[in-house]
């Protein structure tokens, strides 16, 4: 199938750094547009076709992966719809546009929708994906496959899209603040900051690889760490003390309910 983005920016040019490393697909069959062209000068080594405007890229399109920002999707949907091919498939990656809200902007197509978050820049995403009823099985499988290329992708029905966004779309931030916080104390008590970002990053890392790789319960890990009159067991009962469980759930539940 032929492949067209439209709004390289950040996150879709992620994705697609992911489909070239991983050399599944024939560079001539993606076509990429962005009014910046700035954002897209890094891909000129490829072998893969630049339209010279949105019309171009939409003549090439089997499935059509859309970057822009969910303000800005009306707009661009009122520009190219009557341009869309009838038997391409639209993939957004628009946050908080729902398959209802696609229809209602595109009309009724084949419509996928697509929440990956920025560790898919380093190839570590983790994504949602879901659909209408009009998307064939075989399209599914192939735009599934397709941001296989940059992480994980789970199936979520649309009604737990919102609840997975506040984890996984909104946790990168979550996790950057407490990275950032800790290495403030780190430097409070002597470390230079660029090494306790290190050590704290790899910390986080090796302890999200051990609840995926051992199957334990987080709880059972931290049990196992917390050793009696230890350092460890101190730093919790100051965080129980803080409301840090509180505070996490409170943000999780804050970025689910936007009404």
């Amino acid at each position: 199938m032929r492949i067209s983005m439209l709004g390289v920016g950040n996150m879709l040019g992620a994705i697609l750094e992911g489909i070239l490393k991983s050399q599944k697909y024939n560079e001539k069959d993606i076509t990429i547009y962005n009014r910046n062209k700035a954002k897209i000068e890094k891909f000129r080594n490829y072998d893969i076709n630049f339209a010279k405007d949105e019309k171009e890229l939409l003549e090439k399109a089997d499935i059509l992966i859309i970057g822009v920002k969910p303000q800005d999707i009306t707009n661009l949907a009122d520009k190219i719809k009557d341009t869309i091919k009838e038997n391409t498939t639209i993939v957004s990656i628009a946050a908080l546009k729902t398959i209802k809200d696609l229809e209602e902007i595109f009309g009724k197509r084949k419509i996928i929708r697509v929440m990956p978050n920025t560790p898919a820049i380093v190839l570590k995403s983790m994504s949602a994906i879901t659909r209408n009823n009009l998307v064939e099985d075989k399209e599914y499988k192939y735009v599934k496959e397709v941001f296989k290329t940059v992480g994980e992708v789970a199936e979520v029905s649309e009604k737990d899209f919102d609840a997975f966004s506040a984890i996984a779309g909104c946790m990168p931030a979550y996790v950057d603040i407490f990275i950032e916080a800790s290495a403030d104390a780190a430097v409070k008590n002597g470390i230079k900051r660029d090494k306790a970002y290190k050590y704290i990053a790899k910390s986080i890392e090796g302890t999200a690889a051990m609840v995926l790789e051992t199957g334990k319960h987080p709880a059972q890990l931290k049990d196992e760490v917390t050793s009696p009159s230890g350092s460890t067991i101190r730093g919790v009962i100051a965080l129980e003390e803080e409301g840090f469980r509180n505070a996490i759930i409170k943000a999780i539940d804050k970025s689910a309910n936007m009404d």
